[in-house]
């Protein structure tokens, strides 16, 4: 399907004392397909200043869809220091800020009675194989195979920043996953993974009970 028929995302989870996030996500509306494309992670406070990101943002976009008056943006509202340096950002460079839009995570708690809404539709996109994760996103497939939670039925606090930029996507596309058989594969231990597809780039990374397959393009690689 062509890029045109997809909503191109770009949710940032702007950090100063933990990391700074971005996943760039692409959604496809007729289908339901959620295509994780690319991500931003840095650890560094010397690295991850506003207009840095915002220039490693900018040539991810150009890479993906060179149209960033098209993709829709969300940001973490606890960090209201983001927009406000976006927003001096734009006085210079008017595409700094196009729109960025808070995530309302608090209001989503309350309206859904969940601590973290979104973890459970995520669960389900990938049992019913409706997300895709580019191998490009090595930060977020570690951080979905650490989530579990604790001995007293918590989930700790701990890197979990592109899995919160997720569930801001999933906030703010109102996604659900609609009612359809499940297209997962139970886990298996193959001498080769590869074996399992025709495309011989593509890859996969085991997680939970299900390996996720289907490529969004031909020449890219991808964890499920």
């Amino acid at each position: 399907m062509a890029l045109v028929d997809h909503e191109f995302h770009c949710i940032a989870d702007p950090g100063t004392a933990h990391p700074f996030a971005m996943l760039f996500i692409a959604l496809n509306r007729h289908t339901n397909d959620v295509y994780y494309l690319d991500e931003l992670y840095v650890l560094e406070q010397s690295d991850n200043s506003v207009r840095s990101m915002y220039e490693r943002e900018c040539a991810i976009i150009r890479e993906i869809y060179p149209y960033p008056d098209e993709w829709l943006y969300t940001y973490d509202e606890a960090a209201l220091w983001f927009l406000n340096e976006r927003n001096s950002l734009a006085r210079t460079d008017p595409r700094a800020n196009l729109g960025w839009m808070p995530t309302n995570k608090q209001g989503m708690k309350r309206q859904l009675g969940e601590v973290k809404p979104g973890i459970s539709t995520f669960k389900d996109m990938m049992r019913y194989g409706k997300a895709h994760i580019s191998s490009r996103c090595k930060n977020f497939v570690d951080e979905i195979k650490g989530y579990a939670k604790n001995s007293r039925g918590e989930i700790p606090k701990k890197k979990d920043d592109l899995l919160d930029c997720n569930r801001y996507f999933i906030q703010r596309a109102s996604y659900q996953v609609e009612d359809m058989p499940l297209v997962a594969t139970p886990k298996a231990r193959p001498e080769s993974v590869r074996s399992m597809t025709s495309q011989p780039k593509d890859e996969y990374v085991e997680v939970d009970e299900y390996i996720i397959t289907n490529p969004f393009e031909e020449d890219e690689e991808w964890s499920y």
